[in-house]
């Protein structure tokens, strides 16, 4: 009986080596299962983090793009704008050019008024005109 005892305490103390064993390797894999879990979450916000910078770079992208576009019309309504001015302005000078300026214009009228009116006084009678000269009097009769 007392060799049974010994024999059901040895294999007692080798159960609850195993037991500490098993649990100590139970610990190690909870561990691992633990630093696994970590290391998942660390890559998955890592992965986060990439996509959103992929996703910013993306609009900051689409962003530049609709700039350029509104500065290239910007550019094209500027050009329009130049061609336009640059229109008014050849029209301008185009006016200019056939436009005499008013002193001359009065200037002109006032030679031709001036000149009329001397045409037209050398051409009137004077009263002394109008009286038969001594020979058309003897001519008449």
């Amino acid at each position: 009986a007392e060799a049974a005892a010994e024999a059901a305490a040895a294999e007692a103390a080798l159960l609850r080596a195993e037991l500490r064993a098993a649990a100590a390797s139970l610990g190690a894999a909870t561990r691992e299962l633990g630093e696994a879990r970590a290391a998942a979450a660390a890559a998955e916000v890592s992965i986060q983090a990439r996509v959103a910078q992929a996703e910013l770079a993306a609009v900051n992208e689409a962003m530049a793009v609709r700039r350029a576009e509104r500065a290239e019309g910007r550019h094209e309504a500027l050009r329009a704008v130049q061609d336009a001015v640059a229109a008014e302005v050849a029209a301008h000078e185009r006016l200019q050019s056939q436009h005499v300026p008013l002193d001359s214009r009065m200037h002109s009228r006032r030679e031709r008024e001036t000149s009329a009116r001397r045409e037209r006084e050398s051409h009137r009678e004077s009263p002394t005109d109008r009286l038969p000269s001594a020979d058309a009097a003897a001519q008449q009769q």
